[in-house]
């Protein structure tokens, strides 16, 4: 059983699974989650808990909520499908993803630019298909601070790699709000040295190994698009080097022109965002 699950999984593509989910929905749950494509909403990056626009994903049917269900899963990996449950639990222990909100920016099933988006506290996922060169945004969050362990060692070891010259110019004072821009702060991964350079590149993979192999795919077309992971500047907000729940709160930044992603514990919880988006010449 397991294993004809996966392999529908794999047959089946993100983009199908959303439009058959699209084909399912009433006049009535379109007028609360259908929008223009080009809305605000899909774009917004909001942490904080509470009611969103759109449709409340516990008035979904049965067989809803299994469409949505199978296209999360084809958006994430599996271990990021797990880690986004858990924050769905954390912030909602009894209804968990069913207390989230999901939008269709566009006709799933009729036009060419369209989105999806299911968020609320600490768990926005944003899939668009108009443009193979645009991600997210994405929002991912942890209160009590115990989840994304693979992410934050990845980046406690790419702290622990910096050399002291390279401290100078990769830590900043202060502390990040995550998804705003880094600006010209920091060091670019080129001019690491090898050590660190390879560690900060691990810590990249490390938060894409949280998407699907098709997301993967587009996240790396972005950083290609930037002239490859060199390309981008790290910045440290504080020394890097104790997880969150053991009572770190350094944050990090990893920019680009086209590319955003970031850690946030300095609010003695986790925040972090993902986007990128490269305009079509």
């Amino acid at each position: 059983m397991i294993l004809l699950l996966c392999l529908a999984l794999q047959e089946t593509t993100l983009e199908d699974s959303l439009s058959e989910l699209f084909k399912t929905l009433t006049d009535a749950q379109k007028t609360e989650c259908l929008k223009r494509y080009d809305d605000p909403d899909r774009d917004a990056e909001v942490f904080t808990p509470g009611k969103r626009p759109g449709l409340l994903i516990a008035q979904l049917t049965d067989d809803q909520l299994k469409l949505l269900d199978g296209s999360i899963r084809r958006f994430l990996s599996s271990d990021g499908y797990a880690e986004a449950m858990k924050v769905a639990r954390q912030s909602h222990a009894k209804e968990g993803l069913k207390a989230y909100y999901l939008n269709f920016f566009g006709d799933a099933t009729k036009e060419k630019a369209w989105a999806f988006r299911v968020s609320e506290h600490h768990l926005t996922l944003v899939h668009v298909t108009s443009d193979p060169l645009r991600f997210g945004p994405v929002l991912l969050g942890a209160n009590p601070p115990d989840l994304w362990k693979s992410q934050e060692e990845s980046a406690i070891a790419c702290f622990g790699k910096l050399t002291d010259a390279e401290k100078k110019k990769a830590v900043v004072g202060g502390a990040a709000e995550s998804g705003k821009p880094l600006g010209d702060k920091g060091i670019a991964i080129g001019e690491l040295s090898d050590d660190a350079k390879k560690a900060a590149i691990a810590l990249i993979d490390a938060h894409l190994a949280l998407f699907s192999d098709a997301q993967q795919k587009k996240l790396r077309a972005i950083l290609e698009a930037e002239g490859g992971a060199e390309k981008l500047r790290l910045a440290f907000f504080g020394a890097m080097t104790r997880r969150c729940a053991d009572g770190g709160r350094a944050d990090w930044k990893i920019e680009g022109k086209h590319f955003l992603m970031d850690y946030e514990s300095s609010r003695g919880h986790i925040h972090m965002t993902l986007r990128g988006a490269v305009e079509k010449k």
